[in-house]
């Protein structure tokens, strides 16, 4: 392989040809997180460095070998020959292959192997909204306009966003011979009806199946005349939409000035000739968008294959000869020795250290965090805030910093604390005056320009931008706006520790308005965050389009906060809560009861439990009526209970309320952490002590619930209704037979009658927090 102009496709041919393969002592794939391919794909499409690849040659008896993405141990050949060990480099080479080819497929079919990870079934989709949402960001090519802003086929033509700024628009889809996805014209089992269909059924679906379009990123490799076919329709689509917003201006002027803002110049000025000379105004603005749409789709498509023909331009190649084999192993294991890699945080860090009052300025985080609170001063900070059931937190002996966990062993830094302390501080430092003006809302006694809270402003440049004089004005604030979130959230949300929060945005945001001590002093603003915080958890609205939803949503609380009586605020969060639960694919019925065989993303899971632990609910034991076993289930549980003494005993376990023994589909005890399995779903689980946990041990629900209090049931919505017909289809599907056990049929509508006790519930929460005692 040529080190000086290799290709994705280059590789790909290599990998089908057995000429690279894995050697059988390399380590199994591990990035089967999201987060790592996605992040790998978002530099390649802004073509960023994504590292090397060590291959060493040598012949292809030498080594047991595994295919690329494949499980089982493979033979090459018969017969010996040259081929290229990968030593280094699986993961990148197995993702590159999978996102942007069909070779993981391929191979699989045509060795009759077996894939790797379930996480290598993917397809990954380069995504665009409808033309309504379209924005003149980076990250959309210019679609706006329909002007590509680079040089397509011109590699050094950099874009102008970064890998972190795409990801939002990355989405993938699991396929599987099987299942939802086997009717879906992107999986590679699909067969059409109508043979040959393939293709358009596939372009259809990518551009008319919902609000965003899809372009598929292994057709770049694949099928480029597809892929072609697919970028052309969207811009098709957007042309429509610009013609139909220019033919909708009432006159002639209003046309050409919507001409002059939409075209560039040599445009704008063939087309006004074009009108002097008599040209119809609707049929030459068409004409001219028609031209644009079409020089957009060819670049764009240009642009996506140039990244991968010119992959060598950000990936390197060590391709080390057999005769150098001790060399290849030295090389091998230097790479993999580890070691921090330089970060914002650090770059940030080594700016303050610059302040004569900032040295060691690491040093002076830890020791903000590590602070010990002494009980009045916890009093004397906190004192003013309730938790929801209006019960006394237990007092702690830190920070809310230190006691959810953002400081890691050896004094590391959690990289969600590091990522929202840089959020805000770079936001607040960018946009915080001391006078006000017409942009400006107030906050506390300074005004904050809510034309400065933009994304920009928490992205890499605006953080590197930070001088010395804004880190030393501001970190302190921050690390402060931070505690006050975590001791919220911990206090009136249920969350143990920072790494239970599902978005690190939403932490940003009430870090952001809690670095305001009128809003922190302030217990119905905490009322309105809260109902806020249950609203945005349950409904879905932080999963898709986080970055525009994290500005989007601190912009309407700074400006409703300040004056929530005479605000549309709680207007606004009532239109939020309309869709808790309701959110199909995210968090309604069937998603939650895991009828299509995919469980709930971890995030509506989290915030089932960490809802009722915020109920500060009294724990389970059956013991005898003289026992002082007695304890308080909450997010502080395993902060009271944390001797070594009392930590097996108190220690929070998630407990399946309908236990999986009791079911007659419960095989063994794999299924128990199998996610796809319905026992599992997040409406038959809470948190529990092990004490009660030991206790209940495999005892039907319908046995246990019998010694718990009524109170307790209804506060954890355990199958207590609020009318005699409602109890009455309750004590009907609680009905056990131990000889038969629980019926999947009877397991979903137990989960069903759960999920409406709680989407209740939640609701209820919400109107209970929104509303105004009418004497304050």
């Amino acid at each position: 392989m040529k080190m000086d102009n290799f290709s994705l496709t280059s590789i790909i041919e290599k990998i089908k040809s057995d000429e690279i393969l894995l050697p059988d002592f390399q380590r199994s794939f591990v990035w089967k997180q999201d987060e790592r391919q996605i992040s790998l794909i978002c530099s390649v499409l802004s073509k960023m460095p994504i590292g090397s690849i060590l291959l060493l040659e040598g012949d292809s008896n030498e080594f047991a070998v595994r295919k690329i993405g494949m499980k089982e141990t493979y033979t090459v050949d018969s017969y010996p020959r040259v081929i290229d060990y990968l030593l280094d480099g699986q993961q990148r080479t197995t993702v590159l292959a999978c996102a942007f080819s069909d070779v993981i497929y391929e191979v699989e079919e045509k060795s009759k192997q077996t894939i790797l990870s379930p996480s290598l079934k993917r397809r990954f989709f380069l995504t665009f909204p409808k033309y309504e949402q379209l924005t003149d960001d980076a990250i959309y090519f210019g679609a706006k306009k329909l002007s590509f802003p680079y040089e397509a086929d011109k590699f050094d033509s950099y874009p102008e966003f970064i890998a972190g700024d795409i990801k939002e628009r990355i989405e993938f889809r699991n396929y599987a011979r099987t299942g939802k996805t086997a009717d879906k014209p992107f999986n590679p089992y699909y067969k059409s009806k109508t043979k040959g269909l393939e293709s358009k059924e596939l372009i259809d679906w990518c551009t008319k199946s919902g609000n965003l379009f899809y372009i598929p990123l292994y057709l770049i490799t694949k099928d480029k005349t597809t892929l072609g076919k697919i970028i052309s329709e969207i811009a098709k689509d957007y042309k429509e939409t610009i013609c139909s917003l220019f033919s909708a201006n009432e006159t002639d002027d209003l046309k050409d000035d919507f001409a002059k803002e939409f075209l560039d110049d040599r445009n704008y000025t063939e087309y006004s000739a074009a009108i002097e000379t008599g040209a119809e105004r609707n049929e030459e603005f068409e004409e001219k968008i028609n031209s644009l749409a079409e020089e957009w789709a060819n670049n764009l498509k240009t642009y996506l294959i140039s990244c991968l023909n010119n992959l060598y331009q950000i990936m390197s190649i060590i391709e080390v000869k057999k005769s150098q084999r001790e060399r290849a192993i030295d090389i091998y294991e230097n790479l993999n020795k580890g070691g921090v890699s330089l970060s914002i945080f650090d770059l940030v860090i080594a700016r303050a250290s610059l302040h004569e009052d900032n040295k060691d300025f690491k040093d002076k985080i830890l020791s903000i965090i590590n602070k010990p609170l002494l009980k009045d001063d916890e009093i004397k900070k906190y004192n003013y805030v309730d938790t929801r059931s209006n019960t006394k937190a237990a007092y702690i002996k830190e920070t809310y910093l230190k006691n959810c966990k953002c400081i890691e062993k050896e004094d590391f830094l959690n990289s969600k604390y590091i990522d929202v302390f840089l959020n805000i501080m770079s936001l607040y430092a960018n946009a915080v005056m001391t006078t006000e003006s017409s942009n400006t809302v107030p906050f506390g006694a300074l005004f904050i320009d809510l034309t400065k809270i933009t994304m920009e402003n928490a992205k890499r440049k605006a953080k590197l931008d930070l001088d010395k004089d804004q880190i030393y004005d501001c970190f302190e604030l921050s690390c402060n706006g931070i505690d006050r979130a975590l001791y919220f959230l911990k206090n009136r949300c249920g969350v143990k520790a920072i790494n239970d929060i599902p978005y690190n945005h939403v932490l940003s945001i009430i870090s952001f308005l809690f670095m305001n001590d009128e809003f922190f002093n302030d217990n119905k603003i905490h009322e309105l965050i809260e109902a806020w915080y249950w609203a945005i958890m349950f409904s879905g609205e932080f999963d898709k389009d986080q970055n525009s939803q994290f500005i989007a949503h601190l912009h309407r609380l700074l400006e409703g906060l300040n004056d929530y009586r005479n605000s549309s605020i709680v207007n606004w969060i009532s239109s939020i809560q309309e869709r808790v639960f309701e959110n199909v694919g995210f968090s309604d019925m069937d998603k939650l009861l895991i009828k299509d065989g995919e469980p709930p993303k971890g995030s509506v899971k989290n915030a089932i439990l960490q809802y009722y632990l915020s109920c500060y609910y009294p724990n389970f034991s059956a013991r005898d009526k003289d026992s002082s076993y007695s304890v308080t289930i909450s997010a502080y549980t395993d902060d009271v209970y944390n001797s070594d003494e009392n930590k097996k005993k108190y220690k929070l376990q998630v407990h399946h309320i309908i236990p999986l023994n009791s079911m007659a589909e419960y095989k063994d005890n794999k299924m128990r952490t199998d996610t796809k399995f319905y026992g599992n779903s997040p409406l038959n689980l809470l948190y529990i002590v092990a004490e009660d946990n030991n206790s209940i041990s495999d005892d039907d629900v319908s046995l246990y619930l019998k010694k718990i209090d009524t109170s307790v049931k209804t506060q954890l919505n355990l199958y207590v209704g609020e009318d005699e017909e409602e109890n009455n289809q309750i004590k009907e599907a609680l009905k056990y037979d131990d000889a038969k056990k629980r019926s999947k049929e009877n397991v979903m509508k137990l989960l069903e009658i759960r999920y409406c006790l709680l989407k209740r519930a939640v609701k209820r929460e919400i109107t209970s927090l929104l509303k105004f005692d009418p004497l304050n």
